[in-house]
C-alpha cells in the first residue's frame, strides 16, 4: 500500500531563491534590447526573456491561486503568440525591423505585463523583497 501525504525531508528554500535571482538577473539583461542577438548567436534576446519568464513561472506556479496562475497563463500565451508572430519576419535587415516596429513594440509590451504581473505575484507569495512592517525596516519586527 503507498504511502500518502510524504513530506520533504530537504527544503529547497534556499535554492529556489538562487534560481528565481538568477532567472531575473536574466530578465533584466535580456530586456536591454530584446531584438539583439547580444546572449546567443541563435536566438534574439526577447525568446530568452521569455524562456526565463517560463522558468519565472514555474518556480512560483505551485504557490498561485487559480485565479493567479490563470491570469499568469494568458499573460504567457499572448507573449508566446507575439513570439511567433515576430519570428515570422524573415527580412531582419535595419529596413525590416523598422517595418516591423510594431511587431515589435507588441512583443515588448507583452514580455513586460507578463514579467510585471509573475513578480506582483512572487511578493504576494513572499518569494520576492518582503516589506518593512514598520519604520524599523524590519519585516520580522
Amino acid at each position: 500500500m503507498p504511502e500518502e501525504n510524504k513530506k520533504s525531508v530537504f527544503n529547497e528554500a534556499v535554492l529556489q531563491m538562487n534560481r528565481l535571482n538568477v532567472l531575473q538577473s536574466a530578465m533584466n539583461e535580456f530586456r536591454i534590447n530584446p531584438f539583439s542577438r547580444m546572449h546567443s548567436p541563435f536566438q534574439w534576446d526577447f525568446e530568452l526573456w521569455s524562456a526565463c519568464l517560463d522558468g519565472l513561472y514555474l518556480e512560483v506556479s505551485p504557490k498561485l491561486t487559480s485565479t493567479e496562475d490563470k491570469e499568469a497563463m494568458e499573460l504567457l500565451n499572448e507573449v508566446k503568440k507575439r513570439n511567433i508572430e515576430l519570428l515570422k519576419v524573415k527580412d531582419v535587415s535595419t529596413w525590416g525591423m523598422n517595418i516591423h516596429r510594431e511587431k515589435m513594440w507588441r512583443i515588448r509590451e507583452a514580455l513586460f505585463n507578463a514579467e510585471k504581473t509573475i513578480r506582483k505575484f512572487m511578493d504576494n507569495h513572499n518569494l520576492g523583497s518582503p516589506n518593512a512592517d514598520d519604520d524599523s525596516g524590519d519585516p520580522y519586527a
